[in-house]
């Protein structure tokens, strides 16, 4: 089974901000557990974290190179 917050960066990985609620029904994961994973992202800077409620994932950090 794939980690929570991969599922998680496989959905923000189309660079569109994703409402944490949306992300969390979609994903069958707690509101609180989504929204601390998208301000991890953001403190680190991967993330941009809109009014606490959308995040998209910063577009250098998409261009990363990715593990199949």
């Amino acid at each position: 089974m794939e980690r929570p917050i991969k599922r998680i960066l496989r959905l923000l990985m189309d660079g569109k901000p994703h409402r944490i609620e949306d992300l969390s029904e979609e994903l069958g994961m707690p509101v609180d557990f989504v929204a601390e994973v998208a301000r991890f992202l953001e403190k680190w800077g991967f993330a941009e974290l809109e009014e606490g409620r959308t995040v998209r994932l910063r577009p250098d950090f998409i261009e990363l190179p990715q593990d199949p």
